[in-house]
């Protein structure tokens, strides 16, 4: 706990440094890339086998994007924590 408040109080000066504010603080809009969209249709529209398509592909574009990063993916399976590594490694966190 002790170390945590010394990384908090650390970065508290940090942020409050000039050079930390002309290097971060003055970002536009153009620096900060983001994707907006509306869905074709609402969840509780959709039929049983459409709702079961519209979940895995959004778990697989979540598996991608982590992956794309060097992120492992965890999750909980039968109330466990399970790390999925993008080589295919599968460990137990218990």
């Amino acid at each position: 706990m002790i170390g945590y408040i010394m990384i908090t109080k650390f970065i508290l000066k940090l942020i409050k440094t000039p050079i930390f504010e002309q290097k971060y603080c003055k970002m536009s809009t153009e620096d900060i890339k983001y994707r907006t969209g509306t869905m074709t249709k609402l969840p509780h529209q959709m039929s049983e086998v459409e709702l079961k398509n519209w979940e895995e592909q959004g778990k697989k574009e979540v598996r991608d994007y982590l992956f794309s990063i060097n992120q492992p993916m965890v999750y909980f399976k039968d109330n466990m924590p399970i790390v999925e590594h993008k080589n295919g490694e599968i460990e137990n966190l218990v």
